[in-house]
């Protein structure tokens, strides 16, 4: 109907989608990379505070820690964790 004279042009994006294969290797990576951290928090939580082991225990500290990554990490300004970003996939 009526036409904005000042609008800027609309610019046309290509969207390239990462394969398959691009995101279970990061995905791997960043389970390695999450292994380490539980390993160390896990240590960190068992030795100092000397809380009895127990699988349960382990999980919990496990699952909050990986929620805590996964969420934090897809949610900021670079959208995807360390290792999308290396390879360059936005979630």
């Amino acid at each position: 109907m009526y036409e904005i004279i000042d609008a800027p042009e609309r610019e046309e994006r290509t969207l390239n989608y990462a394969g398959f294969w691009i995101r279970v290797a990061a995905y791997l990576i960043d389970s390695v990379v999450l292994w380490l951290v539980n390993v160390v928090v896990s240590y960190i939580i068992f030795q100092s505070y000397s809380i009895y082991q127990s699988n349960l225990t382990l999980s919990l500290v496990s699952i909050v820690i990986a929620a805590t990554y996964f969420a934090l990490m897809e949610s900021s300004e670079r959208q995807g964790t360390l290792c999308k970003i290396t390879v360059g996939v936005k979630s």
